[in-house]
């Protein structure tokens, strides 16, 4: 997956768009497609409701309609909704474009969340699976190497799958058994300890692949990085090999 992809905004509300994406950009934001494609649906929103001119000038009547819940709305959903048309308001208050900026005090969505532990058992027989899988239809040498050791890494760590995928080979430091998480959750970064027995993994592991000048510690083809979608697609089939009849998948 290719970092800092662009989502394909129509004309009629493409600039102000994309000067919004530049500003999360600009102040450290990753802003990655899925959180543009959630302004793509407000500002769809925006330009079919809206009454004023420039049409992003935002009533409060606008703006509450937008982050009342639907039918079919998720708490999560609408969480992700009026935190979306609070930030695009607050932004355009800093432009000098009157927008009404809904309260903070956004919608809960813990208790939708209920997170599947995996027993010892299960966890042993996903990663079976993995050291069981083959190179792809692509012939690419190293998929039976990746896998394997990203499902380690996500066990041992605790890392999120993009965490994970997006480590540099100068983020692991192999010889003191450190990683490096640059800009993970919450745009933090931090040093995450290995056990031994994944240092050693690891070892092996960076001796075996195929690398080819990509930079990434689990390269892709083309110097990409690997996609957090194939891998999680993948780990279903690792489940569904290990007989656990949940589909569950590791944090993104």
């Amino acid at each position: 997956m290719k970092q800092n992809e662009i989502f394909h905004f129509p004309k009629i509300y493409c600039d102000i768009a994309m000067e919004y994406v530049n500003y999360k950009h600009s102040l450290g934001f990753k802003y990655p497609l899925g959180e543009q494609g959630k302004l793509n649906s407000l500002l769809k929103y925006i330009y079919n409701y809206s009454k004023s001119e420039p049409k992003y000038e935002m009533s409060q009547e606008l703006v509450e309609k937008y982050a009342v819940r639907n039918t079919s709305d998720s708490k999560h959903h609408l969480h992700a909704k009026q935190s979306t048309i609070r930030q695009f308001a607050i932004f355009l208050n800093l432009k000098g474009i009157p927008a009404y900026i809904y309260p903070k005090e956004l919608v809960k969505t813990s208790e939708d969340f209920v997170p599947y532990i995996f027993t010892i058992e299960e966890i042993q027989k996903i990663i079976y699976a993995a050291d069981c899988i083959k190179p792809n239809k692509n012939k690419f040498v190293n998929t039976p190497l990746i896998y394997p050791a990203v499902i380690r890494v996500l066990y041992g760590c605790g890392l999120r799958i993009s965490e994970a995928l997006s480590l540099k080979f100068t983020d692991v430091d192999l010889e003191n058994g450190i990683l490096v998480i640059m800009n993970g959750k919450n745009n933090v970064s931090r040093l995450v300890p290995m056990s031994k027995s994944l240092q050693q993994y690891l070892i092996a592991y960076e001796f075996k692949v195929n690398r080819r000048e990509n930079p990434y510690f689990f390269p892709a083809l083309h110097n990409e990085m690997y996609s957090p979608l194939t891998f999680r697609n993948q780990f279903y089939k690792f489940q569904k090999q290990a007989n656990i009849s949940w589909k569950v998948s590791p944090s993104a």
